[in-house]
């Protein structure tokens, strides 16, 4: 059984950059809001008789190997979030030409995007969905809120746009329908509770980018529908005058739809009289 001391080569670095969650409990070092080691790990030497961590209070050093770090100065990137560089020393007090000095990059603050709920819909739609109007075969509606929104540390700066995607059906050069449909960019940089007008019918998508103060940015995808709920236009004779047929004892005639119809209309199709 040989056994020597520890050299440069048994020593385990902390992982490069440390990310910590500004949502998480963690320890600091004493009179600060940084995070200790503790938290973002320390160097240690591996050995046959197991792991020794360097630079932790009152035991610094391993054997002939010793760790020490400083921090550098604070870079607040938002509201919630900082980093900073913590330089690490490790030194082979038997071989101080083997010195070490290693920065680890440690981040503070809101890595994660805001969680988004569904869209309110009624519970026998499958969608979302919106009427036509009793002028034109297209909607008039409120960009909806979806429900469900938050985030972990910075729930007071979220940001929302909304985007709409139609899917319009294409025409032949004849006028008729391919039964294909092309994607269009019917609107954009909308905002929740903003009206949008003269949205076709049709099965379309809602595309929702929701971002924190963090610039942490989740996009959400939504069908929706536009359907036709509003009652044909009838127009009808007011002072329809009829001649009452001879041919029978107790005289009658017949009127038929169209006699009384005076331009019965709906906006989105043929009407059936």
């Amino acid at each position: 059984l040989f056994v020597r001391k520890p050299t440069m080569e048994d020593v385990v670095l902390p992982h490069y950059t440390a990310y910590i969650e500004c949502d998480e409990t963690y320890a600091t070092i004493a009179g600060t809001d940084r995070p200790s080691p503790e938290a973002t790990g320390y160097p240690f030497v591996v050995t046959a008789f197991g792991h020794y961590q360097l630079g932790t209070p009152g035991a610094q050093v391993y054997c002939n190997i010793a760790a020490t770090f400083t921090d550098k100065a604070r870079v607040d990137v938002c509201s919630e979030s900082f980093y900073f560089i913590r330089e690490w020393t490790v030194t082979d007090w038997c071989n101080p030409g083997r010195t070490i000095i290693y920065n680890q990059l440690i981040k503070v603050g809101d890595f994660t995007a805001p969680e988004v709920g569904a869209l309110p819909q009624d519970p026998w739609d499958c969608a979302p969905t919106f009427s036509t109007g009793p002028f034109q075969c297209k909607s008039n509606f409120v960009v909806p809120t979806p429900d469900g929104i938050s985030d972990n540390c910075s729930a007071d700066g979220i940001k929302i746009t909304v985007d709409i995607i139609a899917f319009l059906p294409e025409y032949d050069d004849h006028g008729f329908l391919t039964g294909e449909y092309y994607e269009s960019t019917f609107a954009a940089g909308l905002k929740p509770g903003q009206v949008v007008n003269n949205v076709p019918k049709g099965l379309h998508l809602f595309k929702y980018q929701v971002e924190d103060g963090c610039k942490n940015r989740v996009v959400k995808y939504y069908w929706f529908q536009v359907v036709d709920r509003s009652e044909p236009v009838a127009q009808c004779d007011d002072f329809l005058n009829v001649s009452l047929s001879g041919q029978t004892v107790n005289g009658s005639t017949r009127i038929y739809a169209a006699d009384i119809d005076e331009g019965s209309y709906d906006d989105c199709g043929p009407i059936k009289l």
